[in-house]
């Protein structure tokens, strides 16, 4: 059970590290520059969401939709997404060190930093 809904999200954003977010619907909502470290976001709806410059420090993702996500220089760095829906998601220069991305989907459209490879990663092309 998520701490928090979609609206106190919207108005709290900032302060949310660690917190349980789990399987809200977070669809287009704006969390850009956030401190979501360690928070747990797992099965969450973050289609088109902007999360860009977030930092997303040890934070669970996993079996999230960020489907057309916006992680332009997020700090992902230590996260866990795996089986996470990256189909569409732009991570130019986004901190990836140390992130979990086993089974995670992609596509032609996701924007990785550069020189990262998605197969060496364990992740899934989704054609």
């Amino acid at each position: 059970m998520p701490d928090f809904t979609r609206e106190e999200v919207i108005k709290i954003v900032h302060v949310l590290e660690k917190a349980d977010l789990s399987g809200l619907d977070l669809n287009g909502v704006s969390l850009r520059g956030a401190d979501l470290s360690k928070a747990i976001l797992s099965m969450a709806n973050l289609m088109r969401a902007d999360l860009s410059e977030a930092n997303l420090y040890g934070i669970d993702l996993s079996q999230t939709n960020l489907h057309g996500a916006f992680l332009f220089k997020a700090n992902l760095q230590g996260a866990n997404l795996q089986g996470t829906n990256l189909t569409g998601a732009i991570l130019r220069e986004a901190n990836l060190t140390g992130a979990i991305l086993r089974d995670a989907k992609y596509d032609k459209n996701t924007i990785f930093p550069y020189g990262f490879n998605a197969e060496d990663a364990g992740m899934v092309l989704d054609e």
